[in-house]
């Protein structure tokens, strides 16, 4: 007899616009902190399920993939996951599916057709219904900011808060950021905080800030390539080298000539902000001065640490490391942090068509009012190029590679 496997996959959706959809810096600190979170308790949801005989593929913030040997182990999961997330981190969409194939390594196109089964289990459960709980009543008073069902009010202004709001500010009061130690360890910056919007935070008060979203070109298609077994390989590998990359760019901002003062004084928080650090998917938040200078340098060390990080794993033309492209939307402090990301990612979509011709690509948008034209404004053929300087956020002039 043919033993059966099952390959799971959870995914929660619209990370960014979770984390991002608030202007208030503390409220992004702790929806951020709550994502990043997200993958090691999914592990040890697997554990308090009794689950023993599964093996983890990959596992990242807001992500996994896992090979069940049991079904009924996989349902004992799959009925308890979801609640969980709802309960602990409400307003974020987590989905999940899996599909059954017999034991054995599957051929690329068993692995190409397994994996397209798999997807649309998702795709199938993206599409049902879901119910915003507290649900909103004709006596259910609504938190102003959102509209939905309020729960509390806000320690500070006593602002009607509802249950999205209510986790995050209560993740940003008590996380110790566990991620921000292993980000920051084995830089200058070790011991030092985030950007964290708290009374004494005024690392973007006033000026220019960036967003930056960064993501690998064709990481799914390297994935698709790599045999079950070494999946789990790289994407562990994958995700270090992101983070590594991340350093080294933290580290070359901070010894720029024209660098805020923040960077170096001790004890100082870092104008700095991570929202998403997972696999090849980087979103930051930082001063809107240092944004090209990390982005340029994070695009190189991206490919330098995963052709090192990654020995063995890739072969052909990306043995020389995988490439990454990035969007960068410089805003006033005061514009709305999801609508400047929807631009930077739009501007990375842009800039993923560009690394077909180069090997990095950053993608520059600045922009310094309420509203804004789109990514197509700053593409060529659209707003003339500045005569200012690349570094300037008051720039317009679209970004070129390095090197070029």
């Amino acid at each position: 007899n043919v033993m059966t496997r099952w390959l799971y996959r959870y995914e929660a959706k619209k990370i960014q616009d979770y984390v991002l959809g608030t202007s208030r810096l503390k409220e992004i600190a702790g929806a951020s902190a709550l994502v990043e979170q997200l993958g090691d308790e999914f592990k040890g949801a697997l554990t308090k399920a009794g689950v023993t005989d599964a093996k983890v593929i990959t596992c990242a913030a807001g992500q996994a993939t896992v090979i069940f040997a049991n079904e009924a182990s996989l349902r004992r999961l799959a009925s308890v996951w979801p609640m969980y997330c709802a309960r602990t981190r409400p307003g974020l969409p987590v989905i999940q599916g899996w599909v059954a194939f017999p034991e054995g390594e599957p051929d690329a196109k068993g692995y190409a057709e397994l994996m397209r089964a798999l997807f649309a289990k998702l795709d199938a459960d993206r599409m049902r219904p879901r119910a915003s709980l507290p649900e909103v009543g004709p006596l259910v008073a609504r938190a102003g900011r959102s509209g939905l069902a309020a729960v509390e009010y806000a320690t500070k202004d006593r602002a009607l808060c509802d249950e999205a709001m209510r986790a995050k500010l209560r993740e940003a009061r008590e996380t110790h950021e566990d991620f921000r130690e292993r980000l920051l360890e084995e830089t200058p910056f070790a011991g030092r905080r985030f950007a964290h919007g708290g009374e004494e935070d005024r690392s973007f008060d006033e000026g220019y800030v960036a967003i930056v979203h960064a993501d690998g070109n064709n990481i799914g298609k390297r994935f698709q390539e790599t045999p079950f077994k070494n999946q789990e390989k790289l994407s562990k590998g994958l995700g270090e080298a992101t983070r590594e990359a991340v350093k080294r760019a933290l580290r070359h901002v901070s010894a720029q000539p024209r660098r805020h003062a923040a960077w170096n004084a001790a004890g100082a928080l870092l104008p700095f902000r991570p929202v998403v650090l997972g696999g090849d998917d980087v979103t930051v938040m930082l001063r809107a001065d240092d944004a090209l200078p990390f982005t340029y340098e994070f695009l190189r060390a991206f490919q330098e640490e995963t052709a090192s990080g990654l020995k063995g794993l890739l072969t052909g033309a990306f043995k020389d490391g995988l490439t990454a492209s990035a969007g960068v939307a410089m805003v006033k402090s005061a514009f709305p942090y999801h609508a400047a990301y929807d631009l930077a990612e739009e501007l990375c979509q842009h800039a993923k068509s560009e690394a077909k011709r180069h090997a990095c690509t950053p993608e520059g948008h600045p922009t310094g009012g309420s509203t804004t034209r789109g990514a197509r404004s700053c593409r060529p053929g659209g707003t003339p190029p500045s005569t200012r300087g690349a570094d300037d956020p008051t720039s317009n002039a679209r970004c070129s590679p390095p090197g070029a």
